[in-house]
This record gives C-alpha cells, structure tokens and sequence, in this order.
C-alpha cells in the first residue's frame, strides 16, 4: 500500500537521522497536517538546527543509505514558510 511504503520510508528516515547525533533536532515522522492530497498520503520528518550545514550533511549522508521505494516521492524543504 502507498500509505504503508510512505510512512516506513519516513519512519526510517527518521530513524537514521536521529543515529546521527548531529546540531540538530529530529521530529517525527508523522502525517502531515494535510495527511492526504490528491490520493497521495503524506508524512513529515522535521530537522530543526542553528546550523543548516549540519542538518543538511547529515541529511546527504542518510539519504545516500536509505532506500526510497518507487512508490514514494519524497520532497527537501530547506526553510519551510509553512508546515501544511
């Protein structure tokens, strides 16, 4: 299922980020406000940090060892205006 496949994409994305123990802050993963657009389910993982620099290193270094299936696009929003 494509609810399924996203929320263990996120779910292991998370996962990796917080083993990182990096300058940054790890929140979710869990649906987003908007849980469902277009019969597409949708999930966040939060990083929050001081330093863009490291949560974006460690952002490149996890997403090089996380397998994204097919089924699940996944989006990088540096400076969120808003969280929907």
């Amino acid at each position: 299922r494509k609810q399924e496949a996203a929320y263990t994409t996120s779910w292991n994305l998370a996962e990796k980020l917080r083993e990182r123990h990096g300058d940054f802050e790890v929140f979710g993963a869990q649906e987003c406000p908007i849980e469902k657009v277009r019969e597409n389910y949708r999930f966040q993982v939060i990083l929050r940090s001081r330093k863009a620099s490291s949560a974006m290193k460690a952002l490149s270094d996890v997403l090089s060892e996380v397998k994204i299936p097919s089924a699940v696009t996944l989006e990088v929003d540096v400076d969120p205006l808003d969280m929907l």
